[in-house]
């Protein structure tokens, strides 16, 4: 795979008595998103009529920047707090510009 620009569409769709709370721990982690090397966007949306719905944005410069964010321990810290809130898995779309 070249090393080229990464888009990925994250959903996750949590259960209502969680949703405050992962709000606000995506919003405490969103600053370290920002700030990794690499990563020119990190975008955390709700769906309009349903905060639950929360729809994530990334984009990176390079497959391997996307890489080593995956790896940071805040990262996976994330994915271990959204265990037993979430009414489905993660679903993750990679996206490409047209």
């Amino acid at each position: 795979m070249a090393d080229s620009k990464v888009i990925i569409l994250v959903e996750l769709d949590v259960l209502s008595e969680f949703t405050e709370a992962v709000i606000s721990r995506l919003q405490s982690s969103h600053p370290i998103a920002l700030q990794h090397p690499g990563c020119d966007l990190f975008l955390q949306t709700s769906v309009e009529e349903d905060r639950s719905r929360i729809r994530l944005i990334e984009v990176f410069a390079t497959h391997s920047a996307h890489q080593s964010f995956v790896a940071l321990d805040s990262t996976k810290e994330v994915f271990a707090f959204l265990q037993g809130k979430l009414s489905a898995p993660p679903r993750v779309t990679r996206l490409r510009g047209l």
